[in-house]
């Protein structure tokens, strides 16, 4: 049995636990046409976000078993007690903001387990990772270099703190980000920067460097502020007009 199928048979296993019987061959039969018709469902969303295989390696982001899923909605919220526990093993949202947080871990009946945020040196954002802290929500950095704006790569304070790790400003970003506890996900197709950013585990920023680091808060988003008309617009406009921001 290959790795593939190992893995398939072992969660099929883990689905029907002790049950046997027609009972349990049905309930595994609703729950397979429920995950085959949301790998449609995700499947579509990603063709009509226009997403491509990613890199050289033509590895698509569906193939992988991830994927983009609209949630229903309720009295213009997102129905989270909609995704059973059968079908999802964990729910991630982006871009919500403390009062949304809060809101959520009140009413939904499963809690989000990510918040992917606008997370780098110049929006750090330390009182909304309290709050996803004290809920048990992990933060994820959806740009850790907000695509190089502001001179990110060219700062004096960051380019100092690499030069005495011997690393580059890209490690140093995303070690000070690991070491809030912060989840990151750097994009890149270029091997030689995804060995680049892998490679931040062999050191360590010391306290001193994350005061200084602490000093670039801006205290303001550079790529997206959700709560603006004028980037809500650029988003759902996107495809047509592809703006990396308003502000």
């Amino acid at each position: 049995m290959d790795r593939r199928n190992f893995i398939k048979g072992g969660l099929l296993a883990a689905a029907v636990g002790v049950m046997s019987g027609p009972k349990a061959v049905a309930r595994e039969a609703e729950r397979q046409a429920t995950r085959e018709q949301l790998s449609k469902d995700i499947l579509n969303y990603n063709s009509q976000m226009q997403y491509r295989p990613m890199g050289r390696t033509g590895v698509s982001v569906s193939a992988l078993g991830f994927g983009m899923l609209r949630l229903p909605m309720k009295n213009g919220h997102v129905d989270f007690d909609q995704a059973t526990p059968m079908v999802h093993r964990a729910i991630g949202v982006s871009n919500f903001q403390s009062d949304r947080i809060i809101d959520i871990c009140y009413t939904a009946e499963i809690k989000p387990m990510v918040n992917q945020l606008e997370l780098h040196p110049f929006y750090q954002r330390e009182d909304e990772l309290a709050i996803l802290r004290e809920y048990g929500i992990v933060p994820q950095a959806w740009a850790p270099f907000a695509e190089g704006m502001n001179g990110m790569f060219t700062n004096i304070v960051l380019k100092n703190i690499a030069e005495g790790h011997g690393k580059t400003v890209a490690q140093i970003i995303l070690r000070w980000n690991v070491q809030r506890g912060v989840s990151v996900i750097p994009k890149s197709v270029h091997q030689g920067r995804m060995e680049e950013n892998i490679g931040i585990w062999d050191f360590e920023l010391s306290a001193e460097d994350m005061r200084l680091i602490s000093t670039l808060d801006l205290s303001r988003p550079l790529m997206l502020d959700p709560r603006k008309p004028s980037e809500v617009h650029r988003l759902f406009n996107y495809l047509d007009n592809p703006v990396l921001t308003s502000l």
